[in-house]
């Protein structure tokens, strides 16, 4: 019997690249796909990847509160 390797696409949007919810739940749930699974071939693409102006920067001072904010 052949067995054929699973293939995933892992699509990350988000623009925090450190502390995203989403990515840290999509990197969870490819880790456990490959720890029971020895054949999973990851293709990743970001899709925040050459985004200028919305980077990490720009979302943690849109969530600093209006009154912290720097004039």
């Amino acid at each position: 019997m052949n067995k054929q390797t699973t293939r995933v696409l892992e699509i990350s949007a988000s623009g925090r690249a450190a502390g995203s919810v989403s990515r840290q739940l999509s990197r969870d749930l490819i880790s456990a796909l490959e720890d029971r699974h020895t054949d999973i071939e990851v293709v990743r693409r970001d899709l925040a990847d050459g985004v200028p102006f919305v980077d990490q920067a720009w979302i943690e001072s849109n969530f600093t509160p209006a009154e912290s904010r720097s004039t």
